[in-house]
Parts: structure tokens; C-alpha cells; sequence
């Protein structure tokens, strides 16, 4: 059927947004890279149904999350903190754990 949710998505759809990205360009949350996005496609396509899951209760009423846009932000937060990523003008060190 057209306009399914199992159609692929466009580069813009309002679809996006129910799977946690601000707007209905997905571009617009990814100033961090492409890592973050790399990350989020390996976890949908690696673990589908947990994946699933998150982004129902993401959706479902009283929680406030974005369910997308946190898997970026946690993304870009480990990669700081392993010295994956810089932060402005520096780079921090890889800490050792």
C-alpha cells in the first residue's frame, strides 16, 4: 500500500519523527557526524526487535524522549570521552579505564 510504514523512507518524510529525529529531515540532527548514524543503522538492523521496542516506549505517553536523537547524543557523548571526537577547538585524550 502506498505510503505504508513498511515504504522506505525519503530523504524527508514525516515519518522521521516517530522514529525519534526532531524534524522531518533526519540531516538536521546529525551535526555530529556520521559515526552517530552509523551506529543507530547498526543497532536497528543488528537487534531489529529490541530496536522496536525503544522507539515504542520512546513514543508512548508520560515518557519524553526522542528515541533517535538520544542514540545520537550518547553516541556523540562516548566518542568525546573515548577521544573519538573533538569538541570545539580541542581534542581530548583517549581515558584509560
Amino acid at each position: 500500500a502506498a505510503g505504508s510504514d513498511s515504504d522506505p523512507l525519503g530523504r524527508t518524510s514525516p515519518r522521521w519523527r516517530l522514529l525519534g529525529f526532531q524534524n522531518s529531515d533526519p540531516r538536521t540532527d546529525l551535526r555530529t557526524g556520521r559515526l552517530a548514524l552509523e551506529c543507530l543503522v547498526y543497532f536497528a538492523e543488528r537487534y531489529p526487535d529490541a530496536a522496536l521496542r525503544m522507539v515504542r516506549e520512546a513514543q508512548a505517553d508520560g515518557v519524553d524522549y526522542p528515541f533517535a536523537v538520544a542514540s545520537i547524543n550518547v553516541t556523540h557523548h562516548l566518542a568525546r570521552f573515548l577521544g573519538l571526537a573533538c569538541d570545539g577547538e580541542s581534542c581530548a585524550a583517549p581515558r584509560r579505564v
